[in-house]
């Protein structure tokens, strides 16, 4: 039983860790500017050039990130769970659940994802190679997903196009005077 509570633990926090580097990998790319990676390309910094083709293609990467923060996060859970029930019995999911929760939400979103917001361009370069590896090794599932996005998002287009103008005649009008009050 001690060799299974060990490995249990031992998972959650692996995954736990590969929750907290697709969270600070999406906030990196995604608050990266095309000036910061044109600097990082001129000062020919560790793996800029590869940093700069997966920004290029910014959907892609977020299909990438993704697919493997909820696959982490659910698998994760499902341990979790699982661990609960076997160890201390059903009456204890509720509080497993809880449990996870919380650790996904502060260990696996909030800090590496204040992090990367403070350390882009490092967390780019140093994320770069293992998340163009996972990139390639699903990329039929992420190109299913990048796709269906992809699809979705001309859905919405055509059917939402016609509906309403992107701005009405009247919030011209306020956004004139508000301007114009506010300088």
């Amino acid at each position: 039983m001690i060799f299974y509570i060990i490995c249990n633990v031992v998972a959650i926090l692996l995954l736990l860790k590969c929750g907290a580097f697709f969270a600070g990998t999406e906030t990196a790319y995604t608050s990266l500017s095309t000036v910061s990676v044109k600097q990082m390309l001129s000062n020919n910094e560790k793996n800029s050039k590869l940093v700069a083709k997966l920004r290029s293609n910014l959907d892609m990467l977020i299909s990438t990130v993704l697919i493997g923060t909820n696959f982490v996060n659910t698998l994760n859970s499902t341990l979790v769970t699982a661990f609960a029930l076997k160890v201390f019995g059903a009456r204890y999911i509720t509080a497993a659940t809880f449990a996870i929760f919380v650790l996904i939400i502060i260990f696996a979103e909030i800090i590496p994802k204040s992090h990367a917001t403070f350390c882009k361009e490092k967390v780019a370069q140093d994320n770069a190679k293992k998340i163009n590896f996972i990139q390639k090794t699903f990329y039929p599932v992420v190109y299913l997903f990048f796709k269906l996005s992809k699809l979705i998002e001309f859905l919405e287009r055509s059917i939402f196009r016609n509906a309403r103008p992107l701005i009405t005649e009247e919030e011209l009008k306020l956004l004139l005077e508000v301007g114009a009050n506010e300088g």
